[in-house]
């Protein structure tokens, strides 16, 4: 019975990881892109524009709302998508310590071009998701290892 309904989801799976990480890139590149870009230019050049009454509040407000409800709503897909890939690829690796091991290299040399000199925090506030990733991980790996013990 199980076999029988494994094999119909996999004639109408459409999704691939391949797939899914192309989506999580483009939604990613939108939330940058209207954090990074479309912020400035609300900031530098259209609230003077407003304030100099060359733009309507309806216009200004508008195009704001567009930036931050639906252009970064967007964007928040990715972040479970990259989680979704990496807890398949924490799933299926052959050799979890290594895995885990590549990840924490990974979020100990993009921590340092994250944090400017300034604000550079050890504490867990300051972290960026790759560290909060890696623990959720450990974590799941502990207890994973925990409930395998148990059935044993």
């Amino acid at each position: 019975m199980i076999k029988r309904v494994d094999k119909r989801l996999q004639a109408v799976q459409c999704l691939t990881g391949n797939k899914i990480k192309i989506i999580a890139c483009i939604t990613m590149l939108i939330d940058h892109f209207s954090k990074i870009f479309l912020e400035s230019i609300m900031n530098d050049k259209l609230f003077p524009l407003y304030l100099a009454g060359g733009m309507s509040t309806e216009q200004f407000y508008g195009i704001d709302a567009f930036q931050k409800n639906i252009l970064n709503g967007i964007g928040t897909i990715a972040f479970p998508l990259f989680c979704l890939l990496l807890s398949e690829g924490f799933f299926y690796t052959k050799n979890r310590k290594r895995y885990i091991g590549g990840m924490l290299a990974f979020a100990l040399i993009s921590e340092v071009p994250f944090d400017p000199p300034e604000n550079f925090d050890l504490g867990l506030y300051g972290l960026n998701d790759r560290i909060s990733i890696f623990n959720n991980v450990k974590i799941s790996t502990q207890f994973n290892e925990k409930i395998v013990d148990c059935e044993t």
